[in-house]
């Protein structure tokens, strides 16, 4: 089973547009994260994001390249200050590839609690527009990050 972690791509600030859109760089730069996906035929149950546009946006370019059997969902528990109890519990009950797209600092406790088995661990080193591929030892019942991608890293490849 395979959990994919996504913090939003860059957005506005809430002065320029208080529904914080992304910005014309952050869907490059999720666009540009995107099209390296695409070449790893990436499947999932579901692509799941947070209430907040910028998880929507970024959730929407990434279903463009996401092999997803049900599509895009928002759902609640993913805003960057809810409680990560409720998600890990869902994602533990799961046997499918899933996909989170979401916030800090939600994403980096949901995280460390998955790996570490503590939210304050701070495993990953999120980055707007990245995502981490964390990969479940059904023997073992541990987590392990598998990959992580950032926009940086692919601009210099594409």
């Amino acid at each position: 089973m395979l959990i994919y972690l996504v913090q939003h791509g860059k957005a506005k600030t809430k002065e320029e547009d208080p529904n914080r859109p992304l910005t014309d760089q952050g869907k490059k730069e999720i666009e540009t994260v995107t099209s390296l996906l695409k070449k790893l035929n990436i499947n999932v149950e579901s692509i799941m994001h947070s209430e907040k546009l910028r998880a929507k946006e970024t959730a929407k370019i990434l279903a463009q390249s996401i092999n997803s059997s049900k599509g895009i969902q928002e759902i609640p528990g993913l805003l960057p200050n809810d409680n990560i109890i409720p998600i890990a519990t869902f994602i533990n009950q799961k046997s499918n590839n899933l996909m989170f797209v979401g916030h800090l600092p939600f994403m980096d406790k949901l995280a460390s609690l998955l790996i570490a088995e503590n939210e304050n661990n701070n495993v990953v080193a999120f980055q707007q527009g990245s995502v981490v591929c964390i990969e479940k030892n059904e023997d073992l019942k541990k987590y392990n990050i598998k990959w992580m991608v950032t926009a940086d890293i692919t601009d210099k490849l594409f």
